[in-house]
């Protein structure tokens, strides 16, 4: 098996590729002011023709070798592909916006935290102003 020790992957995958295999993880996404959770599940084709993984668009795309399709949100249709039996792990562990994890429970966790982390660094902030203020005034 394929481990990868950094802690932002949070999935590993065999060694050697496997036809439909299959990952899921969700990525979270936070600014100061909006938090995004995408779960993402991407299954891997080792050579599947097009005619087989969309019947309905015969002829209509190329082959998917060597690709993870990628179904984010709980999409019915891949909305992306990831070249490469180990790029989805690259991929994951240099997702820059944010952080990923194996359970929808933690990134909502981690988003907790960290808005709670946004709300007392401004609530410290406000404090200090305040505190600015009231100096300012005493020496009037």
């Amino acid at each position: 098996m394929i481990v990868i020790t950094r802690d932002k992957v949070p999935f590993t995958i065999p060694d050697e590729p496997v036809d439909q295999f299959r990952v899921k993880y969700y990525r979270l996404s936070i600014s100061e002011s909006w938090v995004y959770i995408t779960e993402i599940e991407a299954v891997y084709h080792v050579n599947t023709p097009w005619s087989e993984y969309a019947s309905a668009w015969k002829g209509v795309g190329a082959d998917i070798v060597d690709d993870w399709m990628v179904y984010p949100n709980g999409s019915k249709q891949a909305e992306g592909r990831i070249c490469g039996w180990s790029d989805i792990v690259t991929r994951a562990a240099r997702f820059q916006s944010g952080k990923v994890f194996a359970t929808r429970e933690e990134a909502v966790q981690a988003s907790i935290e960290k808005i709670t982390g946004y709300i007392e660094e401004a609530e410290l902030h406000l404090r200090e102003l305040r505190q600015r203020r009231e100096t300012q005034k005493g020496s009037l």
